[in-house]
C-alpha cells in the first residue's frame, strides 16, 4: 500500500500566500463516497485509497508530522466589489500529486475546519454541499469540460448548523492548479512588489512549463495562454447550458478549470437571461453574460500583471488592452463551433454564425428544454416524427420554421443523416443535473440514503448512453425556470 507524497511546492511562495493550517481532527470520519475510478486513473494506489490511513488523514486524524497542509490567501472582486481579504476559509491544501497521466495536481480538503481566512466562519461543509459539487464536477467531466475532479467525500460525524441542522462533511477535490485572478489581487497588496512575480513564475513553472521563453515574453504569453484558456472554458459551459452562477474573481482558476459549485446549475427551459443563483438579483453571472464578465475578470487579471508586461506602461496597457479585446472574438469562435457540433452542421463562418443567430432566436422565442431539444434533433435525423421535440416548446412556431432551415442544411452535408445522427448523440448528452433530480439525491443523502445519489451519480458519468434503469433522468422538469433558486449549500 503506497501513499503519495504529499509536499507542497507552493509553500515556497512568500509566507503572505498562505498559511500553515491543520484540518480539524473529524471526531466519526467514514466514506460516503470514493472516486476509485479516477484516482486509478491518475495512478493513486487503490489500496491506500480505500484504506483507513487514507480516511486518517483526509479527516485529521494522522499524526501531525504527516501535515504540511495550508490554507491559501487570496483577494477578490465579489459581484464587482473588492475583498481585499478573502483565501481558504473553509478549506486546505493537503498536498500536491503527480499523475501517470502526467498531470501535476493540487489536493484539497473542502469542510475541514476554520482558518486564519475564516471570517467568523465555522470552516465546515455539509454533507450535501460536498455531494452537489461531485455530481456537477463528475457531469462536467464526462462531457469534456475542464473542472476540478472530486476524489472523495466522507461524513465527519458532526453536525453543522446553518438555517437547519446537516450532516457535516469532507470533499476531497484534485486541481491542476487553485491559483486564482483573486490570487494576484492578494499578491498585489503587498508591500513587495516581487511577489507578484513570485507567484507568475510559480504558475509558470507549474502549470504553464511549455512557456520556455524568457523576460516580459514569459509574461504576455503567459497572459495569452491564460485567457486561450478561459475562453475555450466559458464557450464549453455555455454550449452546454451551465451557469457557474458566481464568477467572483475568487472562483477563476487560471488553469482554466472550473471550480466552487455553489450556486451553479443547467439551463432547463431556455432563456438567455437565466439566473439560478438566490443572491444574483441584478442578474450579473446570467447565462448570456458569462463570457462579458470573464473579460471582466481578466481586466482585473492585466492590472496586476502590467508591470511585468513591459517596463513601459503605456506599451504594457496597449499589450493588455489588445489581448481583452481578441477574448471576446476567440470565444465566440469557440462558441460557434461547437454549436454548429451540437446541430450536426459544417457551414462556412459567415453561415455558421447566420444559424446559430437563427438557432438561439428561436430557442428564446419557444423556450424548449435545452439539453433534449439537441438531443432529439438526432431522432428526426433518424426517421423519427418531430413531435417528441415540438413537445418540449411552450411556442412551436418558431422551432418548426427553424427545422426547415436547419433540414435544408443537412441535405447539403457531405454525410449521411444517419451518420451525422450518430455524431450528435456523442455530443448532445441525453442526462444533464437537474435541480429537481440533484435535491432529491441530496434530500435522501441527508437522510442517510445513496441510492439515488450514487443512480443519478451513474448516469451523469455515461451521458450519452440511453439506459432503460434511467428513463425518468431524462425527463424533462417542465416549465419551472424562473420559480428556482440554487443556494450555495455550504
Amino acid at each position: 500500500m503506497k501513499k503519495p507524497d504529499f509536499k507542497i511546492s507552493y509553500s515556497q511562495l512568500p509566507d503572505i500566500m498562505f498559511t500553515p493550517t491543520r484540518p480539524d481532527p473529524a471526531p466519526k470520519p467514514n466514506y460516503a463516497w470514493v472516486n476509485v475510478r479516477f484516482g486509478h486513473k491518475i495512478g493513486l494506489d487503490d489500496e491506500w485509497l480505500n484504506s483507513q490511513q487514507s480516511l486518517d488523514f483526509f479527516s485529521g486524524n494522522a499524526d501531525s508530522d504527516e501535515y504540511s497542509s495550508l490554507a491559501m490567501a487570496y483577494s477578490g472582486h465579489q459581484f464587482g466589489h473588492f475583498s481585499a481579504q478573502l483565501g481558504d476559509g473553509r478549506a486546505l491544501l493537503v498536498g500536491e500529486f503527480s499523475g501517470q497521466d502526467g498531470i501535476g495536481y493540487d489536493i484539497h480538503l473542502k469542510g475541514s475546519g476554520s482558518t486564519a481566512y475564516s471570517r467568523r466562519g465555522d470552516g465546515k461543509s455539509t454533507l450535501r454541499a460536498a455531494l452537489k459539487e461531485v455530481l456537477f464536477s463528475e457531469y462536467l467531466a464526462s462531457i469534456g469540460i475542464a473542472t476540478t475532479r472530486a476524489l472523495a467525500v466522507f461524513e465527519t460525524g458532526e453536525v453543522v448548523r446553518r438555517e437547519t441542522s446537516h450532516k457535516g462533511a469532507v470533499l476531497v477535490r484534485l486541481a491542476k492548479s487553485l491559483i486564482r485572478v483573486g490570487t494576484f489581487e492578494f499578491a498585489n497588496l503587498s508591500e513587495d512588489k516581487l511577489v507578484v512575480g513570485q507567484l507568475a513564475d510559480f504558475i509558470l513553472q507549474r502549470e504553464f512549463s511549455h512557456i520556455s521563453d524568457a523576460g516580459a515574453v514569459k509574461y504576455q504569453k503567459l497572459f495569452e495562454q491564460i485567457l486561450s484558456r478561459q475562453a475555450e472554458l466559458i464557450a464549453n459551459w455555455m454550449s452546454a447550458g451551465f451557469i457557474h452562477g458566481v464568477m467572483n474573481t475568487d472562483n477563476m482558476a487560471l488553469s482554466g478549470e472550473t471550480i466552487d459549485f455553489g450556486p451553479c446549475a443547467f439551463m432547463e427551459n431556455f432563456k438567455p437571461s437565466q439566473v439560478f443563483s438566490s443572491i444574483d438579483k441584478q442578474g450579473r453571472y446570467a447565462w448570456n453574460r458569462q463570457a462579458e464578465i470573464a473579460v471582466w475578470n481578466l481586466t482585473r487579471l492585466a492590472e496586476v500583471l502590467l508591470p511585468l508586461f513591459d517596463d513601459d506602461q503605456k506599451a504594457a496597457i496597449a499589450f493588455a488592452e489588445a489581448e481583452l479585446n481578441a477574448f471576446m472574438p476567440r470565444f465566440g469562435k469557440h462558441f460557434t463551433g461547437l454549436m454548429m457540433q451540437k446541430t450536426g452542421l459544417t457551414l462556412t463562418a459567415e453561415n455558421a454564425e447566420t444559424m446559430m443567430n437563427q438557432t438561439f432566436a428561436a430557442l428564446t422565442a419557444s423556450k424548449p428544454d435545452y439539453t433534449l431539444f439537441f438531443r432529439y434533433l438526432s431522432d428526426i435525423l433518424k426517421g423519427m416524427p418531430d413531435d417528441k421535440l415540438l413537445a418540449l416548446c411552450e411556442d412551436q412556431e418558431p422551432i418548426k420554421q427553424w427545422l426547415e432551415t436547419w433540414q435544408q442544411h443537412i441535405a447539403n452535408e457531405s454525410l449521411t443523416a444517419e451518420n451525422i445522427a450518430e455524431k450528435m448523440e456523442q455530443i448532445n448528452p441525453l442526462y444533464v443535473p437537474r435541480l429537481g433530480l440533484v435535491e432529491h439525491a441530496l434530500d435522501d443523502a441527508q437522510n442517510g440514503d445513496l441510492t439515488s445519489f450514487n443512480k443519478l451519480l451513474t448516469a451523469l458519468q455515461y451521458p450519452y448512453v440511453e439506459r432503460t434503469e434511467f428513463s425518468e433522468f431524462a425527463m424533462p422538469e417542465g416549465l419551472t425556470d424562473g420559480n428556482r433558486q440554487t443556494f450555495c449549500e455550504t
